[in-house]
């Protein structure tokens, strides 16, 4: 049976038990995260955002391609928790407890109480089943001010206020977190004005619920927030003596590193091939049918919004052209709630059969389908039921011993080499003082953060050196600061190699073959000091 669209405006409030259990259950699927290491992408923002606590300036000090919102959001959990390798999943853990309350409070305007529920659990699980490289990328938490932003805006009813210039700006803050955000932007504006329950009358129609001038104004005002936010955020560039350095990498090299994947991948079919791999033809299915079920049963205002934030969140991953798996961070909200739509209609189907059985006296059927049931349950949880078990006994043993367990965690990118990490790391501390300096030439920069000892250069990494799309002068710029500051220590990596980034399968150290003026450097006033497998450290003459 149809169930008539309730209107989002009229829907009651999320039960708080139900709000308090789901959250509940989320955390306990997420603390086994508290013991994820700090991934390749991580450990840059903690390193940046530990010295900008003391006092650098972001792009002039500290280089990163990156918009600086990731940063800014990184420092509180650096100046709380120090230089440990849980702060990620610390970190990690809280993100997912805001997306996951915020995500309740959108979805239960549209859905109701049990496909939000179910959707939200769904989407918490696919992201921790995704492991330590998706934990607080900038593409979940992004996620925070998109729907904090929808919150905000279901709250400024009637009046236009405070509360619509609010949403623009967490627009700005979610924009300064990954630029692609603006995908988002006009589904937070439709979401938030159209008349959904129009979708689901006897002639279906689309109908803003404002009149056109009031929402004109209400767009002026996001603006004006989105604007307000933005500029603060570039005067603070201004003000600080950064702006040439902010402009150099967030507009001419960011440019041509995007430009570099449109040049090896035409019309973007390379990204759109690996964006549907990562996503799963399951996931896509479950959208096509969660929209179709909607259409039947005349609950299309119901559906549809998410099934457009899905889109949204398809393009804004499509935007860079480059594709990494944990774009895909942008998208488990939204067929976290499709599956949590089929899940509930399905079970209105099984009960619904159940009764027409029971009226036509078909006992055997009625218990051959609740057996086709528990299994069809059975089989959609057991993976994740064992992954879950898993999980836990990870965490206990690294709560029994955390530094042992990160050597040889389980499953680890090949970039991280976490058991020669520690072994760098563990040797600069025995070998060195709180205030000397090491200069990692390489992608490791968990080695300065969790050693502390600070890099003299504002390269957090090289690959900004080593590809085709950084800039000559800052390979002068390199030597030049190595060779006026002359670090202690200086560690060479091997088999870093990211072609995706860098254009080249040569590592670090084969690197050094073509940036003559560093090997000669290294040679010149550094002795070699350790050598491992991943690593080679020299020590200053």
């Amino acid at each position: 049976m149809p169930v008539a669209a309730q209107n989002p405006e009229e829907r009651p409030p999320f039960p708080w038990r139900w709000f308090a259990a789901t959250l509940g259950i989320v955390f306990l699927r997420a603390l086994p995260n508290l013991r994820f290491p700090i991934g390749r992408d991580q450990a840059t923002c903690c390193v940046i955002a530990q010295r900008m606590l003391e006092g650098l300036h972001l792009y002039r000090d500290l280089l990163d391609n990156r918009p600086p919102g990731i940063f800014f959001l990184y420092a509180p959990f650096v100046k709380l928790l120090g230089p440990v390798m849980w702060v990620a999943g610390m970190a990690d853990i809280l993100v997912v407890l805001v997306v996951s309350g915020l995500l309740l409070r959108f979805a239960h305007r549209h859905l109701g109480t049990p496909v939000t529920v179910i959707g939200t659990v769904a989407a918490a699980s696919f992201h921790c089943s995704a492991g330590y490289i998706n934990a607080a990328q900038p593409d979940g938490l992004l996620l925070v001010f998109i729907f904090a932003a929808c919150a905000l805006l279901a709250l400024d009813r009637p009046a236009i206020g405070l509360h619509t210039f609010a949403a623009g700006a967490m627009l700005a803050a979610a924009f300064w977190v990954k630029y692609n955000a603006v995908a988002f932007f006009p589904w937070v504006a439709i979401v938030a004005y159209l008349d959904w329950s129009a979708l689901d009358g006897a002639r279906p129609r689309l109908a803003f619920r404002v009149a056109a001038r009031d929402l004109w104004v209400r767009v002026f005002m996001l603006a004006a927030g989105f604007a307000a936010l933005s500029a603060l955020v570039l005067a603070s560039f201004a003000l600080s003596g950064s702006w040439a350095a902010f402009r150099e990498s967030q507009l001419d090299v960011l440019l041509r590193y995007g430009a570099t994947s449109f040049g090896q991948h035409a019309h973007g079919t390379w990204a759109v091939s690996e964006l549907y791999l990562y996503v799963g033809p399951w996931n896509y299915a479950a959208v096509a049918l969660a929209l179709f079920v909607a259409w039947r049963e005349r609950e299309l205002g119901r559906v549809l919004p998410v099934v457009l934030a899905f889109l949204s969140g398809m393009a804004a991953i499509l935007l860079p052209g480059k594709l990494h798996s944990y774009y895909v961070e942008m998208l488990f909200p939204f067929y976290g709630l499709c599956w949590g739509y089929i899940a509930v209609k399905g079970f209105r189907v099984f009960q619904f059969a159940q009764a027409y059985l029971a009226r036509r006296s078909f006992h055997l059927a009625r218990a051959l389908s609740w057996v086709v049931l528990v299994n069809l349950a059975f089989g959609l949880v057991f993976s994740e039921g064992l992954r879950v078990v898993a999980d836990f006994q990870y965490f206990s043993a690294w709560a029994r011993n955390p530094r042992a367990s990160y050597p040889d965690y389980f499953p680890q990118h090949s970039l991280d080499k976490f058991a020669d990490q520690l072994k760098v790391i563990d040797f600069l501390r025995t070998h060195s003082a709180a205030g000397d300096q090491a200069f990692v030439w390489g992608t490791a920069p968990l080695i300065n953060f969790l050693s502390e000892r600070h890099s003299p250069v504002r390269f957090v990494s090289n690959l900004g050196l080593v590809s085709p799309w950084g800039p000559e002068h800052w390979r002068t710029d390199l030597v030049r600061d190595l060779d006026a500051r002359a670090p202690l220590f200086i560690v060479v990596a091997r088999r870093d190699a990211i072609p995706s980034v860098s254009q080249s399968y040569l590592d670090s150290e084969q690197m050094l073959a073509g940036y003559p003026a560093l090997a000669g450097l290294i040679s010149s006033r550094y002795a070699p000091a350790a050598r491992l497998r991943n690593f080679d450290i020299y020590r200053r003459k």
